[in-house]
């Protein structure tokens, strides 16, 4: 999955979040759907918590979600890395023929 894909795929998870937090305060959900967003909610652990959310908790998270995002790019340049590698092969073939 592309850096893209994982970033938009947390802005969703993100919004779902905040969309399923403002329900639950308007208190309008029936039962069987209030079960839905309390297993939704439980997706992003800061939610344990409860509403008071030790900031080191929230910088940690940050932290890990950059990580993530870092690990990810490297990755992608890894495998740009070793295509260019097989290219190189692949032209030195080309220039340098074996002789058998």
């Amino acid at each position: 999955m592309s850096r893209k894909g994982i970033e938009v795929k947390y802005r969703n998870i993100y919004e779902k979040n905040i969309e399923l937090i403002e329900l639950k305060k308007i208190n309008k959900v029936e039962e069987t759907s209030r079960i839905d967003i309390e297993e939704e909610i439980s997706m992003n652990p800061l939610y344990w918590y409860g509403i008071l959310v030790p900031q080191e908790l929230k910088e940690a998270q940050q932290y890990f979600k950059e990580g993530l995002e870092k690990i990810i790019e490297i990755i992608n340049l890894s495998f740009v890395i070793r295509n260019l590698e097989k290219e190189i092969v692949c032209y030195r073939k080309e220039i340098y023929p074996r002789k058998v």
